[in-house]
Formats: structure tokens, C-alpha cells, sequence
């Protein structure tokens, strides 16, 4: 938090909100043992959210040379470009992104991640494959993107 310009007592503050929680499930009359919570913000809290942008915020950083839009918790990352190391490059931002994530400890749901192509009428319609954490990524149709460059 320090890092983004926040300090002194509200750093205080905000690690006290954070730091010493614990947590047990409940099932009726049932009890687990208490578990320390060594991560996260608590659900429904007004703090959430925020403290989530700020630890997702160098996400960004990892990022080879493409665009990265973020909203909550998805990004999209994208990239123009008119060679084929513009495809490495991508390709390279995705590596980092799994890297990123795993340093942080913040798993990507591959599950949801797809690739959409978009190429002019006049290049072929081969698409390059992408791969996140070994896994490649689906190709989505992009055919109402289809955009005609004379």
C-alpha cells in the first residue's frame, strides 16, 4: 500500500482490519476447528473491493507491450500488430501474466479465458494459438469484428 502513496496511520488501520482474522465453518451444530485467514479481505466488506484493486494493480506492469484494460476482477489484454513478433510478444505478456499470478498467489480461471482474432479481409485466415499456463486458449469467433482495411 505504501507503494500507491498510502501511509502512516491508515496503513496502520487498514492492517489491523486485515492482519490477526480467523475463520471456522459452521453446519448446524456442527464446528471445524478456527483457522487463521492468511489472505484476503473479508466478503461484503466496503474495504474489499478497494484493497482489491490496490493488490491487483501491477498486473498491468507484467505486461509486454499490449493494452491491458482491467474491470474488477477481468482483463482483457490486446495487442495490433503487423509482424509475427508481435505474436511472440503476446504470447510472452501471457507467460508473464501466469507468472504474476502465481507469485501473488491469485489463480486465473483458464477456464474463461478465450482469444478473439481479428484480421482484415486481405491477410489469411490463420490464426496463431496462445496458451495459458500450458493450456491453449480457444479461438472465439470474431466474424462480426470482421473488419475490411483496403
Amino acid at each position: 500500500m505504501e507503494q500507491c502513496g498510502i501511509a502512516g496511520n491508515l496503513v496502520k488501520w487498514i492492517s489491523s482490519f486485515l492482519l490477526g482474522r480467523t475463520q471456522r465453518v459452521v453446519l448446524e451444530n456442527c464446528f471445524s476447528s478456527t483457522a487463521d485467514v492468511i489472505s484476503g479481505v473479508p466478503q461484503g466488506s466496503v474495504l474489499g473491493p478497494i484493497l482489491f484493486l490496490v493488490f491487483i494493480n501491477d498486473v498491468v506492469s507484467t505486461c509486454f507491450g499490449e493494452t491491458v484494460k482491467m474491470f474488477a476482477d477481468d482483463l482483457k489484454l490486446y495487442s495490433i500488430y503487423t509482424s509475427v513478433n508481435g505474436v511472440s510478444d503476446l504470447q510472452q505478456s501471457l507467460d508473464l501474466l501466469i507468472s504474476w499470478s502465481n507469485m501473488w498467489q491469485l489463480k486465473i480461471n483458464i477456464s474463461k479465458c478465450h482469444v478473439l482474432p481479428i484480421r482484415s479481409k486481405s491477410r489469411s485466415n490463420t490464426f496463431n494459438q496462445y496458451s495459458l499456463d500450458g493450456v491453449l486458449l480457444k479461438n472465439v469467433s470474431g466474424a462480426a469484428l470482421d473488419i475490411n482495411i483496403t
